[in-house]
């Protein structure tokens, strides 16, 4: 905002600058705390934005930190169908039974989490991040949140 009047806004973005007009003009500049709040608060719903801007990645719970170390665990162990085979990494900690259900299941659960998680992290970041506030993907706090989801999945919207 470069110049307000009672009757006009001028706002400068870049190298452009923007008049608006305040309709009913103001009778005063006491007025004018309350008629940009009002305005800021009609853009934003204008925009299907929220008031509340998305500019940290809060710290993890324990719940979290569990919850990530278990997303990671299952997505490295069924990477690779031999993990389950005969001589796989997991034959001398699961029963055979166990094993050739995890063997069969591999392509299914990893393909499915990997899938679901990917999904879940477009429709986080079109969605629920655009909607508070726009988070620049250059910075570390997106590709924090990017991460979060992508492990996490739907546990990180808890968030």
């Amino acid at each position: 905002m470069i110049d307000l009047s009672l009757s006009e806004l001028i706002i400068q973005c870049g190298t452009n600058k923007y008049s608006t007009k305040i309709e009913p003009p103001m009778s005063s500049y006491r007025d004018a705390r309350e008629r940009l709040v009002t305005m800021d608060q009609l853009c934003t719903q204008a925009l299907k934005r929220s008031d509340i801007t998305i500019d940290f990645f809060p710290p993890y719970t324990v719940w979290h930190r569990l919850w990530f170390t278990f997303c990671i665990f299952i997505w490295l162990s069924f990477l690779r169908k031999t993990n389950f085979s005969q001589h796989g990494l997991f034959s001398p900690l699961l029963p055979q039974a166990f094993r050739e259900f995890c063997y069969f299941m591999q392509p299914i659960v990893w393909w499915g989490m990997t899938g679901a998680h990917v999904f879940e992290t477009y429709a986080f970041v079109n969605g629920r991040l655009k909607r508070h506030g726009v988070v620049n993907v250059k910075s570390f706090v997106f590709w924090q949140w990017f991460g979060d989801v992508l492990v996490q999945g739907f546990v990180a919207y808890m968030r």
